[in-house]
Parts: C-alpha cells; structure tokens; sequence
C-alpha cells in the first residue's frame, strides 16, 4: 500500500498528459508510439468492444502456456521439501539449499529477458524454456536416481518456468498493438494462467511420495503443452506476418484505423 502511494507520484503518465513534455515533445513521442502499436481510440470501453478484443486467439494460446508453466513452478513447493529431506538436511539447511535453485532461475530469466528484447525474438526462449521444464520433470520421474540429481532436476524445473512465464507475458504484450486490448489481454493472461497452481495443488498426493508419478507425470505434460502452445503461437503469428506483407497496401482514413491496434495492415507481430 505503501508503495502504491509513492507510485502516485512517480509513475509516468502518458504524452499528452505529461506536463513536463514540450509540445513538441509530446508530438514526437505520441508520433513514435503510433509507429511502434498501430493506432488506439480514447473513447469510453463498451462491454462489447471488450468481448471481442478478448475473443482473440492469440490471448489464449498464450494463457495455455503460461498455465503450464505455471503449473511447473508452483509445483515446486509441493516436492522440494521431499527431495531435499532425502538428501539428509535438517529443516533450516533445507531452507538454505532451496536458495540456490531460484537464484539460478532469477539469473536465466533476467539474461533470457535482456537478450529475447535486445534481439526482438520471443519464440526460442520459451521453447527453450519449456525444455528445461520438460528435462528437469523427467529427471524426476526416473525415481531411481540418486536424490542430489533429483536436486538438480529442481533447477531445471525452476529456471524454465519463470523463463517461459516472463516471456510470454511480454510476448503476448507486444503483440496486442496499445490501449484497450493490452490491458484486457494482460488482465486475461494472468487471470486464468494462474489456474495452473490449482492443478499442481492437487496432483501430488501424499501416498505416493517421495516417488509422486501422478505429479511429476502432470508437470511433464503440462511442459509439453506449453511448448505446443509457444510454438503454434509462433507459426500463426509467422503466417499472419507473411500474409500481411503479401497484401496490397491500403489507404485507411485516421479514424477507421484507430481502433485496429495489431488488426492494423501495416501492424507487424514479433516473433
């Protein structure tokens, strides 16, 4: 809450109401975010302008990945306390040998953001995201292994899914041209991604530990289907660009393309 009042003065607001911009600041920068997000009507949201922008397809293919890496990532509480029980800890160095595993996924998901908006690509970061998830559950279902592997499983495991989970927020994010349709979409994906914590929250039955093959066998797919997702989101969004550039261009008054954001002819998706 705190923070939410010092955000009052610190946040910026948009061009036109930055009264630290010149004029001609404020034309620059509103001529480069119509260049960078195609164009986006001010009028009051109606209900039905919000249903259809929250029809796109794009949105909910991305709320399938996310869901499964979500799913991977809140798994974690629910078996790290096991593996790590196995290797001989106590409670208190349990605790301490848990850091490293999501300090690991802080530092690739930190290189992996920087490097995926340096070279302006998304799709092989969430696919490689999606490997390591898949890696480190089947780590974990080879229940034979010995338990420092298992450890390692967990970094895997870790670091893919805060990797593909960032990513594909701002994937989806640069994707849905500005205004409106940004903010239902990025109110969406998160919305139901989450739903993923309700299925890791009832897959790992105590009966079944510390070996969960119900578990780490719903992780695994839910790996997989996040990486189909990424990569059917990649190949539509491809097509949809080659489609685009194929078309003869076309004169849109100021007016009628407003309101077309990433429908915008000339609007082309990040891959």
């Amino acid at each position: 809450m705190g923070i939410s009042i010092v955000c009052y003065w610190i946040v910026v607001p948009f061009p036109e109401d930055a009264n630290f911009l010149t004029p001609e600041e404020k034309a620059l920068l509103l001529a480069r975010l119509e260049a960078d997000g195609g164009g986006v009507r001010n009028d009051p949201i109606s209900f039905k302008r919000v249903l259809s922008m929250a029809a796109d397809w794009k949105i909910w293919i991305c709320v399938l990945a996310y869901i499964g890496a979500e799913e991977s990532a809140s798994s974690l509480v629910a078996f790290q306390p096991t593996i790590l029980k196995d290797l001989g800890w106590t409670a208190r160095s349990a605790q301490a040998h848990g850091i490293p595993i999501y300090a690991v996924a802080f530092v690739l998901t930190l290189s992996s953001a920087w490097l995926s908006d340096h070279l302006r690509h998304r799709f092989l970061f969430t696919l490689f995201g999606s490997v390591l998830i898949i890696i480190g559950w089947s780590v974990q279902l080879a229940h034979y292994l010995p338990a420092g592997v298992r450890y390692m499983g967990m970094f895997f495991v870790a670091s893919g899914a805060f990797i593909m989970m960032s990513i594909t927020v701002v994937w989806l994010c640069v994707n849905l041209g500005k205004g409106v349709k940004r903010s239902v979409g990025m109110g969406l994906l998160p919305a139901f991604g989450n739903c993923g914590a309700f299925v890791s929250g009832n897959v790992f039955i105590t009966s079944q530990s510390p070996k969960y093959p119900v578990g780490f066998g719903v992780g695994l797919g839910f790996a997989v289907m996040a990486g189909v997702a990424s990569t059917v989101y990649y190949f539509g969004l491809r097509a949809e660009n080659r489609r685009r550039d194929s078309q003869p261009e076309k004169e849109w008054t100021p007016e009628s393309a407003q309101d077309l954001g990433d429908a915008h002819p000339d609007f082309r998706f990040q891959l």
